[in-house]
C-alpha cells in the first residue's frame, strides 16, 4: 500500500517518485529486447553472463542511490537536489570542471545509447505487429517525452512515480505468463 508514502512537496521531490525516477533508468524495453537478443546471439552462456553483470549492476545501483542522497545540496528556491554531478562536485574535492563535462557527455550519450535505442524497439514492435509506420510512433514519442520533459524533474518525478510501479507489475506479470506457459509447453513435450 502506498499510503504514507512522501511523493514530494513544494521543497522537492519525495523519496519514492525519487527512486521511481532512478528505476526508471533501469527498467525499459532494453530488458526485453537487450536480453532476448543477447540470448539468441549468445546460447544459454549469456544468461550466465547477465546474472553475473546484473550482480555488479545492483551494486552500482545502490551506490550511486546512497552517493545521491549523501551529496545533495539544497538549492536557491529551497528544493533538495542531487545525482551524478553533485557526487563528483562535492565528493571529489570541489571539482566543477569534472561534474560539467559529465554532464556534457551524458546529455550526449544519453540520446544515442538509451533513448534511440528504446524507440527504436519500440518502434519497429508496432510497425511489425500492428503495421503503424515508424514515423507516427516518433512523432508520438516526440511529443509524449517533450510534455514530461519540458516540465522540469518535478513533473518527471511525478510521471515516472506512477509509470514505474505500472511498469514493473507489467513486467513481472508478461514473465510469470512467459514462464508459465514454456512450462506447460515442455511438460506436455515430456510426456
Amino acid at each position: 500500500s502506498l499510503k504514507g508514502v512522501n511523493f514530494g512537496d513544494d521543497k522537492g521531490i519525495g523519496p519514492f517518485n525519487a527512486l521511481m525516477t532512478s528505476l526508471a533508468a533501469t527498467i525499459g524495453t532494453g530488458n526485453i529486447a537487450g536480453v532476448a537478443i543477447a540470448i539468441f546471439l549468445g546460447g544459454p552462456g549469456a544468461v550466465f553472463r547477465m546474472w553475473m553483470t546484473a550482480r555488479v549492476g545492483m551494486a552500482t545501483k545502490y551506490d550511486e542511490a546512497v552517493l545521491a542522497v549523501r551529496f545533495r545540496v539544497t538549492d536557491q528556491n529551497g528544493k533538495q537536489v542531487g545525482g551524478p554531478i553533485y557526487c563528483i562536485q562535492n565528493g571529489l574535492g570541489k571539482m566543477e570542471m569534472v561534474g560539467k563535462r559529465f554532464v556534457l557527455f551524458a546529455s550526449i550519450v544519453g540520446f544515442g545509447i538509451g533513448n534511440m535505442v528504446q524507440a527504436n524497439s519500440i518502434a519497429n514492435a508496432l510497425n511489425a505487429n500492428f503495421s503503424i509506420p515508424e514515423w507516427v510512433t516518433s512523432v508520438v514519442f516526440l511529443v509524449l517525452f517533450s510534455v514530461v520533459l519540458l516540465g522540469g524533474i518535478d513533473r518527471i518525478s511525478t510521471i515516472t512515480g506512477k509509470l514505474v510501479p505500472l511498469m514493473v507489475v507489467s513486467y513481472i506479470g508478461a514473465a510469470t505468463i512467459v514462464c508459465c506457459s514454456t512450462l506447460l509447453q515442455s511438460q506436455t513435450l515430456l510426456t
